[in-house]
């Protein structure tokens, strides 16, 4: 199992924001990064303390599954959705810890960071939270600006949430629940400033 209990947490998004220039990854007890960074975090950092998990959307896991063939071992854990996932990491290594997140949001899809908030929200006792390269989708003009460079997939710009997933996710909703998550954990909680000021906080 993945314990946050007493330990502190990076989620690592996707987005460019400039406070990841300043960031110490071994600062904290588990990053946790999403789909694709599967085949860039690494080739930026090289962790010496931080335990790495993947958070692999069914899009990725179907689709992409290779890059994560490729990387798993420098992983220490998964977040997946759904028992067929699971059964392909596990495939990888029988050992290798998986949570599993199978949260809806109001009956539509959480964004990735919605579901980590989930997961720590329900134990609660994490004890620090740092939230770097959200923006949520502040460029609504290209899909691509929102991300690092070589982080969307072909189907990533075909699949997005200003494109055909636009009525898959809530935006003002995920906003919502991240507003409510950081009010109800207050100082245990930092994050970036773009994703700051885009919940007004």
């Amino acid at each position: 199992m993945i314990d946050f209990t007493d330990k502190t947490v990076l989620f690592y998004g996707p987005a460019p924001t400039l406070d990841k220039e300043h960031l110490n990854i071994d600062d904290y007890d588990y990053t946790i990064i999403t789909n694709h960074m599967v085949s860039i975090f690494f080739q930026k950092y090289t962790p010496q303390h931080t335990k790495v998990i993947l958070y692999a959307n069914a899009l990725y896991m179907k689709n992409y599954f290779q890059h994560i063939r490729d990387n798993y071992q420098k992983l220490y854990g998964f977040i997946v959705i759904g028992d067929g996932h699971a059964d392909k990491i596990r495939s990888l290594d029988a050992k290798i810890p998986i949570l599993m997140n199978s949260f809806r949001l109001k009956n539509k899809t959480p964004l990735g960071l919605t579901r980590i908030l989930h997961i720590l929200q329900k134990s609660g006792t994490f004890q620090k939270l740092y939230i770097t390269g959200v923006t949520f989708y502040e460029n609504t003009k290209s899909i691509e600006n929102n991300y690092e460079a070589n982080y969307i997939t072909k189907l990533g710009k075909k699949y997005n949430i200003l494109q055909l997933d636009r009525n898959t996710h809530s935006l003002p909703d995920n906003i919502q629940y991240t507003r409510n998550f950081v009010k109800r954990f207050g100082e245990k909680v930092d994050m970036c400033p773009k994703a700051h000021n885009k919940l007004n906080l």
